[in-house]
């Protein structure tokens, strides 16, 4: 005669279900882990961008100001070296109703995308 035994363990069922849970788990894990290495990347290229925009500004405010040598308007781009990338300024001078004060507005901009800027940085310089 058969006498029946009970089995003590999972299911082809059971394992299934539990192996579908896993995979819906360790996808939305790996999803979350990347948008943070993402958002922290763009967090770190930022917060640079706008180190390189004070330190352009402060850079601006040291030099000695004298009539011969005031802030001309006009915009100009350069390249600075910061965290082992280049990194390009725009340094824009502009005139205010005081013409003894200029408007500064700096922009920094990764070298790759010049259409996409990182900082803005806003300011104002006098003669004296």
């Amino acid at each position: 005669m058969l006498t029946g035994r009970k089995s003590s363990g999972f299911t082809l069922i059971e394992v299934m279900i539990a192996l579908a849970i896993f995979a819906i788990v360790s996808t939305t894990l790996i999803k979350n882990a990347t948008q943070t290495v993402s958002q922290s990347r763009i967090i770190q290229e930022r917060s640079m961008a706008q180190w390189i925009a004070e330190s352009e500004m402060q850079t601006l405010r040291l030099q000695p100001r004298t009539q011969e040598n005031f802030l001309s308007q006009g915009t100009n781009m350069n390249s600075q070296t910061m965290g082992g990338r280049e990194w390009q300024v725009e340094v824009d001078v502009r005139s205010t109703e005081n013409e003894l004060v200029r408007r500064v507005e700096i922009t920094v901009f990764d070298e790759q995308d010049l259409d996409t800027p990182l900082a803005n940085l806003s300011g104002f310089l006098g003669r004296y």
